[in-house]
């Protein structure tokens, strides 16, 4: 069967892909933990040699990580162990610098083997979603139409959709609230 270009599998192959997966997910974390260490080493070692190091290689990692393996705990990860700044933009690029000053002074610098001893996916937890509140999410919405009307924000939609939407949510509010 197949569904969106993925051929599905059943059965033995089902059985021989999840046996796969088991075998090779735990190495990747671990190749995954030893580049993120041995990145930090390299790193601190040529602060010490030229003062100037380049944190390019954490930028390489993160950006080579698939999404799947949580790479935005990596950064946070890499924030502990280091003193760098690591920056998402909403366009999936990536900043990574050097602390520089009275943050660079507050960091307690370079822990190379706290980092080995803890792997980034232990250190931060997944988040899982909980229970969504509409209430809340509408009067969000509310607000954030409000403010556009009032011209305190940008909005895609024109004032008049804008109004015929805000009475909208407040009748499906005061029915949430009910």
């Amino acid at each position: 069967m197949e569904i969106n270009g993925m051929n599905l599998v059943t059965g033995a192959s089902l059985v021989k892909l999840i046996n796969k997966i088991r075998a090779n997910s735990g190495k990747l974390a671990d190749d995954i933990h030893l580049a993120a260490v041995s990145v930090l080493a390299e790193i601190e070692k040529e602060l010490d040699k030229t003062g100037a190091p380049n944190v390019d290689r954490i930028r390489q990692l993160l950006l080579n990580v698939h999404v799947s393996n949580r790479r935005k705990a990596l950064g946070e990860w890499f924030r502990v162990y280091a003193p760098v700044t690591v920056a998402w933009a909403k366009d999936g690029s990536l900043s990574v610098k050097m602390l520089k000053g009275a943050l660079a002074k507050s960091h307690p610098g370079f822990d190379i083997e706290g980092a080995a001893a803890i792997p980034y996916w232990d250190m931060t937890e997944e988040k899982v979603p909980g229970p969504v509140d509409f209430i809340k999410m509408i009067q969000n919405m509310q607000r954030k139409m409000e403010k556009a009307l009032k011209g305190e924000a940008d909005s895609k939609q024109s004032p008049d959709s804008i109004e015929r939407a805000l009475g909208g949510l407040g009748a499906v509010l005061a029915s949430l609230e009910a």
